[in-house]
């Protein structure tokens, strides 16, 4: 009988780590993640222009004489922007222009003429902005100002 209870007292030795490895239930959870996508467009001002003057003193622009264009460097991360080139504004001078355009040219091409602007395709893209001014009559002599402002929208 005392063969038996030792036999039985080492079986359970024995079969207490065995079932120790046994499968066991236990819980699950989910980990979610959620995140946003937001597209973006800058603008970069890599330098301003200059205006010249024609030989007639009616034309100043960065086209023009002496003058060189701006430039700007349009960065998209999305393709969903456009590019809107604004009349020149904040105009100073001794004389003010019967009209003024401008316009971007470039890897992307617009004028402040067109209303609807243009597609800013994802990536980056270098541009150059020009202004002229006009007057029926002459620019007279002083220094002159204006402002071309890029929107990307």
């Amino acid at each position: 009988m005392k063969t038996l209870i030792k036999a039985a007292a080492f079986a359970a030795v024995i079969a207490a780590p065995m079932s120790a490895m046994a499968a066991k239930t236990g819980d699950s959870k989910d980990v979610n993640f959620n995140g946003t996508v937001t597209h973006t467009c800058a603008i970069t001002v890599g330098s301003d222009g200059t205006l010249g003057v024609s030989g007639d003193f009616g034309t100043l622009g960065s086209s023009t004489g002496s003058g060189s264009s701006g430039a700007a460097t349009v960065v998209a991360s999305g393709a969903t922007f456009k590019l809107y080139v604004d009349a020149p504004s904040s105009w100073s001078g001794p004389t003010a222009p019967d009209s003024a355009s401008s316009a971007v040219s470039g890897d992307l091409t617009v004028t402040s003429a067109a209303s609807g602007g243009v597609a800013v395709p994802r990536g980056s893209h270098d541009v150059d902005v020009d202004m002229t001014a006009t007057t029926a009559s002459f620019f007279e002599e002083g220094d002159y100002s204006a402002v071309v402002t890029l929107r990307c929208e």
